[in-house]
């Protein structure tokens, strides 16, 4: 993933030098603030490793219902978490949809790279519990973030008010 992120100022200084755009200096200083931040994220969505195959799948496909507000065909969900902080082996999450917390039990060898403020899409099952890692962002992203989540607790308001038919064909999911 270093070299990925190497690789995005001299994407940028093409994409400056094809377009006649100066974004590689701001790109530039954006990696520099974050640059360790994502490395985290990145160390973290590792240690998951293999695991994370499944748990992408199922998020493709839970994604894909949701766009067309379908009804989710897995026994699990996917939610978004804020971390509050990561103390022997448990994550304190804000569950950011419900505006309640839980904790989750993290692997000893994940636990260094749960920054406080990280955002994750995690999985959720049925009864609220927390399992695999699907997504990992940086704290520096909750300027992007926030907002995005709020739209979708409006989105999902509104859906939920205005879509009643949908009530009665599915089982009314709680998670986002």
């Amino acid at each position: 993933m270093s070299q990925a992120l190497d690789m995005l100022p001299e994407l940028a200084g093409w994409l400056d030098r094809r377009y006649g755009t100066k974004h590689r200096k701001a790109v530039c200083a954006v990696l520099e603030d974050v640059r360790s931040e994502l490395e985290h994220c990145f160390a973290l969505l590792d240690e998951w490793g293999t695991e994370r195959g499944e748990a992408n799948e199922k998020l493709a496909v839970w994604q894909l219902a949701h766009s067309f507000g379908l009804p989710v065909p897995l026994s699990v969900d996917f939610s978004f978490f804020r971390v509050k902080y990561v103390e022997r082996g448990k994550a304190v999450l804000d569950w950011l949809v419900h505006n309640r917390t839980v904790t989750w039990d993290v692997p000893e060898r994940a636990e260094p790279h749960l920054l406080p403020d990280m955002y994750i899409v995690a999985v959720v099952d049925r009864n609220g519990k927390v399992s695999d890692l699907a997504r990992a962002y940086p704290p520096a992203f909750s300027p992007y973030l926030e907002p995005w989540l709020q739209a979708l607790k409006e989105r999902r308001t509104r859906w939920r008010k205005n879509c009643p038919r949908f009530k009665s064909e599915c089982v009314h999911r709680r998670l986002v």
